[in-house]
Order: structure tokens, then C-alpha cells, then sequence
């Protein structure tokens, strides 16, 4: 089993609106997430506005969903200074938060939400001033990271096992990590995958580049394939050239 590391790529769903007094904030954090390598997906080529399928979709598709939720429209008395935010800003967030996908919401000074909100699943922040509300952002996703943990891609034998895959239901295919002292984690599942050059698997939730992995294949429930555990590091073979 060779594996190989792809970085901490995590997909974030950034809703927000399009217009042009936001487009500034908008493009600032959108800025501040790819700095953590971060994949950012939004609904812009959708238009905004109601909460369709494909948005549905897009949402529980990714590791996290971060609202910017700015001032509309004021709200009864001007001298209040309370403000609504966006609707589908707001429905967004709670399809996120209801789907069990990590939410957090920066919330403009003033704009009044609905909901409970936790402690850290919002920041308050002044479009005039936004650093504290970016460092809180910042902070946010560093903890997402570390509850993710890595990903990584192992290929595996025999190579045609995600061909088997495609063609039989009673398969699955499961690994666990192994740490230095010995304790074992949980198992998760994954799929094989067939690829040009054999079998990939994808490993989630890698937390520690000493942890050892284990992977087994099931047929009726019963393992059927079994792997030692492998380090995480690549197997590089060097040859000789010429007459060195």
C-alpha cells in the first residue's frame, strides 16, 4: 500500500450576497479562506435568492458553510439602528447548521438574527474594521482542520478492487489508524476506487503523520482482505544511471 498526501484541501460553502456593497468583504474572505487551502464554493452562478436544490446540494457537499450577513433593510424605527439580513443568507445557514454540515456566521453590527446561535458559531464584525472577525474566522477553521483531520490517497491492491467494488454490493471496504503507542481508532468506511493505475483509496480524518493505517475488505460482513499496518510515507526506488 503506497500513500500519498494531497494537504488539507477542505471545501467551504461561503454564502453571502452579490451585490456591489458587499463585494469587497466578500472577496477579503474569500481571500482569507483559500490562504488556509481552502476550496470555496458559492452559489454566485445560481443567481442568490431562494434556497433551491442545487444549493442544497452544494452545501451538504462541503466540510463547512461560513455566512456573511450584512445589513438589508432597516428595521421599524430608523433611530434603533436594528437591520434584517438577507433571507437566503439566513436559510442557507440554517440548511447547513440542520444538515449537520459546520456553520459559523460573521454578523454585521446591528443586523438582527433569529435562531440559537452558539457561542462559536458566530462573530459580530465592523465592515469598517473586520480584523477581530477575521482572526475569529481564522481561528474557526484551524479548529475545523484539526477536527477533520488530513486527507490522504493510499493505492492499493489487488489493482482492479474498485472494478470488484462496481460490480458487487456485498463488499465494503473498510481502515482504522494505529497510533506509535499501539491504541487503535475506530474504523471508517471508504470506497475503493478504480483508477488508470490500479486501486485508490481516500483516507479521511488523519490526524498524526506517525499513525500507522490498516485496511480491510469485507463480503457479507466477513474480512476477506486484510492489510499490516503501513506508515504513512512514500516508497521512492532510486537507479543507478550511467556509470556512477
Amino acid at each position: 500500500m503506497c500513500i500519498s498526501d494531497p494537504g488539507w484541501r477542505v471545501r467551504i460553502f461561503l454564502s453571502s450576497t452579490f451585490g456591489d456593497a458587499d463585494r469587497e468583504i466578500v472577496g477579503q474572505i474569500e481571500t482569507l479562506l483559500s490562504s488556509h487551502n481552502v476550496q470555496v464554493v458559492t452559489g454566485r452562478r445560481l443567481g442568490g435568492g431562494a434556497l433551491t436544490q442545487q444549493i442544497m446540494e452544494r452545501i451538504e457537499g462541503c466540510d463547512g458553510c461560513v455566512a456573511l450577513m450584512t445589513k438589508r433593510d432597516q428595521i421599524v424605527d430608523p433611530a434603533e439602528e436594528r437591520w434584517n439580513t438577507h433571507p437566503w443568507v439566513t436559510d442557507e445557514l440554517n440548511h447547513a447548521r440542520g444538515q449537520g454540515v459546520r456553520a459559523y456566521a460573521l454578523v454585521e453590527n446591528d443586523v438582527e438574527v433569529g435562531g440559537a446561535y452558539q457561542e462559536r458559531e458566530w462573530v459580530a464584525f465592523d465592515r469598517a474594521a473586520p480584523l477581530a472577525a477575521f482572526l475569529a474566522l481564522t481561528d474557526t477553521i484551524r479548529l475545523w482542520k484539526e477536527d477533520m483531520g488530513m486527507t490522504r490517497v493510499a493505492r492499493v491492491s489487488p489493482d482492479d478492487l474498485g472494478r470488484q467494488f462496481r460490480h458487487n454490493q456485498e463488499m465494503k471496504c473498510r481502515y482504522r489508524f494505529v497510533t506509535p503507542n499501539g491504541d487503535r481508532t475506530e474504523w471508517f468506511e471508504a470506497e475503493p476506487i478504480q483508477d488508470t493505475g490500479g486501486t485508490l483509496l481516500h483516507l479521511k480524518s488523519v490526524r498524526n503523520d506517525s499513525d500507522q493505517v490498516e485496511v480491510e475488505v469485507l463480503r457479507n460482513g466477513q474480512p476477506t482482505l486484510i492489510s499490516d499496518a503501513t506508515p504513512q510515507y512514500l516508497s521512492i526506488a532510486l537507479e543507478r544511471i550511467g556509470g556512477g
